[in-house]
């Protein structure tokens, strides 16, 4: 008698729990189909900056670059996968198209070839193909007779690490430049706050959680991955959109819907790795480290390589009402690091061979950036004028040495003893 009581308490309990989840069910299908109903386009607000001056391509632009995807690459975790579009284009190799160049000289044997490395700046967000800091520098060698090619090897998101990951896989292939160029400072920075730790890659944390869920030598923590699985199901489910979008309009202070994501923007709070004090120093050692090892690179297999620390919004005086509302939409802690870090480089930066651009834009009153970081048209042109007061002496000296020793023309993948010899700030 008391067992079938027993089971029949169970049984009523059960079939609560299936009529509550049937209801929740429910109630998620109905929020869902409202949300589709109501579904707009998604817009990027980038589209409307100041910069652009009312131009009719953003909106197009935007959609194009907002469709890019990555694929999985060895070392560095991942490439753009290519894209065609109207003012996007990635090629086969996953790098950014790039302006063609001029018809080379006919005293021009073979057009010297340098490769531009960064993040989403040098991969040229928020600008046209033509437009890009590549793209600009191309054409600047060209109207100077310079005898190159530019090509771009940004990735959106890279910190300088993979940079010189990136740079170590095309020498391993024979893949070898005449001049190598580092364009960094805010990835570093911005990764730090983010995962707590320098010298990490974006979204490290959930990298980590993928390890420890499907590799056979952690484990496979299988716990983890039901529990990935079940926060993604509730995360993006219609009722989980609805509730990060109440949660951000009650604290706007504090989080912020980006990308689907609920964010928490107040990283600068007590007890929060990304606050650590000397972070700004460990960005500053693992930079330098890097275009150590990028410098000793250049020195075996005979090219120029030059390291340029990025300008951000944060170290503009005069900003436009625009350039304010992205500089105090960000994480408040990203710009007290970024600020220590740029001020620690600027002390270091000629003793280290870094080239610190990163006043460029102090004095500008003119709209200049997209976001904190991302330029305009013109903002790249200002920054590729910049480099070619230090690029035009290499390609000239780097073009006498190849006309000298005409064994030099021999292509990309050439051994390291027929190339020249390393020139530049090394």
């Amino acid at each position: 008698m008391q067992t079938g009581k027993i089971l029949r308490m169970t049984g009523l309990v059960w079939g609560q729990i299936g009529y509550a989840i049937l209801l929740v069910c429910i109630l998620d299908a109905l929020v869902a189909l409202i949300i589709w109903a109501f579904r707009t386009r998604p817009v990027n607000e980038l589209q409307f900056a100041d910069v652009y001056n009312g131009a009719s391509w953003t909106a197009q632009y935007y959609r194009e670059h907002d469709s890019l995807r990555v694929a999985w690459h060895p070392y560095v975790d991942y490439i753009a996968l290519p894209y065609r579009g109207r003012y996007f284009n990635v090629g086969a190799d996953g790098l950014r198209v790039t302006s063609p160049r001029k018809a080379a000289a006919a005293a021009c044997r073979r057009p010297l070839r340098i490769f531009l490395f960064g993040g989403s700046t040098v991969f040229g967000y928020g600008v046209r193909d033509d437009y890009t800091i590549p793209s600009w520098l191309q054409r600047m060698l060209d109207e100077k007779s310079g005898c190159a090619a530019v090509y771009n090897y940004g990735q959106d998101g890279y910190v300088s690490t993979q940079e010189l990951l990136f740079l170590q896989e095309q020498l391993r292939k024979g893949n070898v430049p005449d001049l190598v160029i580092f364009y960094d400072g805010f990835n570093d920075s911005w990764v730090a706050v983010q995962n707590g730790e320098a010298g990490t890659t974006t979204d490290e944390p959930y990298r980590q959680k993928s390890f420890r869920m499907v590799n056979w030598l952690h484990g496979e923590d299988r716990r983890l991955l039901y529990e990935s699985a079940a926060f993604t199901l509730l995360n993006h489910s219609a009722l989980g959109e609805v509730a990060k979008r109440i949660v951000s309009l009650l604290a706007p202070g504090s989080y912020k819907v980006v990308q689907g994501e609920l964010v928490n923007l107040r990283l600068d709070d007590p007890g929060i790795p990304g606050a650590a004090q000397d972070m700004p120093s460990q960005i500053v050692r693992i930079y330098l480290a890097n275009t150590r090892s990028a410098q000793a690179l250049a020195k075996q297999y005979g090219f120029g390589f030059l390291s340029y620390w990025q300008p951000s919004v944060f170290q503009k005086l005069s900003l436009t009402p625009w350039e304010r509302r992205q500089a105090e939409s960000d994480v408040p802690a990203v710009q007290t690091c970024i600020e220590a870090t740029s001020r620690m480089m600027s002390g270091l930066a000629q003793q280290y061979s870094v080239i610190d651009i990163s006043g460029l834009f102090r004095d500008q009153t003119r709209p200049i950036f997209v976001d904190e970081v991302h330029l305009s048209d013109n903002g790249n042109r200002l920054v590729a004028e910049r480099m070619m007061r230090d690029v035009m002496p290499l390609v000239a000296a780097l073009s006498s040495r190849t006309k000298a020793h005409p064994s030099a023309s021999a292509g990309p993948d050439q051994s390291s003893n027929q190339r020249i010899e390393s020139s530049g700030r090394n």
